[in-house]
């Protein structure tokens, strides 16, 4: 089982992946966890804006996911 911070930290590598083009995402301590996700997903909806509609709803989609799953997780 992964700890909090694995499951962050893997959670944040897959919003990297799905809206960041896969860039690393450094390691910024706890504190900064939520702004680092908060980011990610900014950063995967601007990449998504211009996509075409069905391109950009399932990238959309795939962020709302992972969120879902990391809230899960730490639940």
């Amino acid at each position: 089982m992964l700890s909090r911070r694995d499951t962050i930290a893997e959670a944040l590598a897959q919003f990297s992946s799905i809206g960041s083009g896969g860039r690393p995402v450094p390691d910024l301590g706890d504190q900064s966890l939520a702004d680092q996700v908060v980011v990610l997903i900014e950063d995967g909806m601007a990449s998504s804006a211009d996509l075409p509609e069905t391109q950009r709803q399932e990238s959309l989609e795939l962020l709302l996911d992972a969120a879902i799953r990391l809230r899960r997780s730490l639940a």
